[in-house]
Parts: C-alpha cells; sequence; structure tokens
C-alpha cells in the first residue's frame, strides 16, 4: 500500500481523518507540525517527506509543498517551481485526500498566533482557491467531514 496524503485548510478535519484512518490502515503519522519559517526549511521539510514517502506507508497530515503554495502569498517564481516539482515527484507514492468542507473549525495550535489567525481568516476564501485551482493538477478524494463517513473514503482509498 502506498503513503496517504492528506492536504487542505486550516480546520478542515485533516487531523482528525489522519487518526480516524489508524483504524483501518497499520500506518504512522507524519507531521511536520507548524508552517516553516522560510524557503530554505520548506524545501527541507519537503524533501524529508518525499524520502518517507518512497520507504514507508505513512499518513501524512499535511505537505508542506501544497500548504506552502496555498498559504504563503509572496513566494518566488522559483521557489513556486520548486514545490510543484516536489509534488510531481511525491505523489506518485501515496494517495492524495483533500479534505475540503464551507465550515472548518480550526482548532488553536501550539504555534498559532493571532497575528497568524487573522491573517488565515482575512484570506480564508483566497486560500481555498488556491487549493481548488492545485487540485485540479493532481488526481485526489474529496473528503468533507459532514457528508461522507470514513468508512465510505476507506473503500475508495481501496479502490485505487
Amino acid at each position: 500500500m502506498h503513503s496517504i496524503f492528506i492536504e487542505g485548510r486550516d480546520g478542515c478535519f485533516k487531523s482528525t481523518l489522519a487518526k480516524e484512518l489508524l483504524t483501518y490502515f497499520p500506518y504512522g503519522i507524519y507531521s511536520v507540525g507548524g508552517p516553516p519559517a522560510d524557503d530554505e526549511t520548506a524545501i527541507t521539510y519537503c524533501s524529508k517527506q518525499r524520502a518517507i514517502s518512497r520507504t514507508e506507508s505513512v499518513i501524512f497530515d499535511r505537505l508542506t509543498a501544497f500548504s506552502r503554495l496555498c498559504y504563503e502569498p509572496n513566494l518566488s517564481e522559483e521557489h513556486k517551481d520548486n514545490l510543484v516539482g516536489w509534488l510531481d515527484t511525491t505523489l506518485p507514492n501515496g494517495i492524495l485526500i483533500w479534505c475540503d468542507t464551507d465550515k472548518p473549525k480550526h482548532e488553536i495550535e501550539t504555534y498559532d498566533d493571532t497575528a497568524h489567525l487573522h491573517d488565515i481568516a482575512h484570506r480564508a476564501v483566497s486560500i481555498h482557491n488556491k487549493y481548488v485551482e492545485l487540485m485540479s493538477f493532481y488526481d485526489h478524494i474529496k473528503y468533507n467531514g459532514y457528508n461522507m463517513s470514513v468508512e465510505d473514503l476507506v473503500e475508495k482509498i481501496y479502490e485505487l
């Protein structure tokens, strides 16, 4: 079995889903935690995620490249190209699940601060639109925690 990559905006049940999938898949969960501080750290995170996805079956709670492309408004073209290249060489190692809902419930994390939360709330529509745009380029299963059961999602995963 391949790794499972879970991606989506803050509050769209990524971490909850990752924990629930442990019932069905004997994997570990891999999460880098909060957002990387800079481009170099982001590439380091991406490299670790790709290396792990090539050798292990893991549930990834967020992919740095997706998040960076959707959340960071001022990336250089070179960095964007690096992140897209990383996605193109990593996603074939697993199954991509896009958690998307129109009713996100963001849980405060230890790395969140008031400015970060305010910024995300202010840019929620543009962040969502970036996810919509990016997901149009990649095969994925769309999951909404309100209208799809985890059992139905697992069934779709096994069909792939």
